[in-house]
């Protein structure tokens, strides 16, 4: 391979790194547009081979929890846009619940299909603020400290988007990383990434330092520190 062949697979390279990854829709998720749409908070009995579309609310984290009773079963949930995936798909067991964090301004809902077994499906909403911040504007969200906290940030603009979180006690900073471990890049349109950490403050800041991204924090359906360590 010649020097301009190196350069031009360096280029694909190069692009093929820096897009969004995107995960392959089974049939059944790409056709669950048209299935029965579950607006939450919803309880259905549902039966093996059945597909639905769950919804999404601003504003809000849906928790997904199927009961298959004695027979257990497992239901397969993959948030979806358009016809890409936005995630893998998430395996639920009889009686272990999935929290979904994914913002309505990113998805259009999340595709469901009871895989085997039957039994209920509920879908219950706790609040989880989410704010659009755009370039050198700042937010905030109210933490309880000693509890696990979840953030998904999502860039809505056409180009690089980078934001830095910190996490506060009243006015004083109790953030031990450095701003640059605290940093979060994102390259393209509806590139996101998600964090979990250990809340140490009362509040956590963000800054949008470039482009303009969607912000979804908080502890939803957490309700003491041991539960956030199960």
């Amino acid at each position: 391979m010649g020097k301009r062949g190196v350069a031009s697979f360096l280029f694909l390279a190069m692009i093929l790194l820096a897009t969004p990854r995107l995960w392959a829709l089974d049939e059944w998720a790409l056709e669950s547009s048209g299935a029965p749409l579950l607006v939450p908070p919803f309880k259905r009995e549902v039966f093996a081979g059945e597909v639905f579309r769950a919804g999404l609310v601003q504003g809000q984290a849906l928790k997904l929890t199927f009961d298959g009773g004695n027979r257990g079963g497992v239901v397969l949930a993959i948030p979806v846009k358009d016809k890409t995936a936005l995630a893998e798909k998430e395996v639920l067991k009889s009686g272990v619940p999935a929290v979904m964090v994914y913002s309505a301004g990113e998805a259009d809902g999340v595709a469901v299909r009871v895989f085997t077994g039957a039994g209920s499906l509920t879908g219950e909403l706790e609040p989880m603020d989410e704010k659009t911040v755009s370039e050198g504007e700042t937010a905030e969200f109210a933490m309880a400290p000693g509890i696990e906290a979840i953030g998904r940030f999502i860039n809505v603009s056409d180009f690089r988007s980078s934001v830095t979180y910190e996490f506060f006690s009243g006015q004083t900073s109790v953030s031990r990383d450095a701003a640059r471990s605290r940093t979060i890049t994102l390259d393209f349109r509806g590139s996101s990434k998600d964090k979990r950490w250990e809340c140490e403050g009362d509040k956590m800041v963000v800054k949008v330092h470039r482009g303009k991204m969607i912000v979804k924090a908080g502890q939803p359906f957490i309700e003491n520190p041991a539960a956030a360590k199960k």
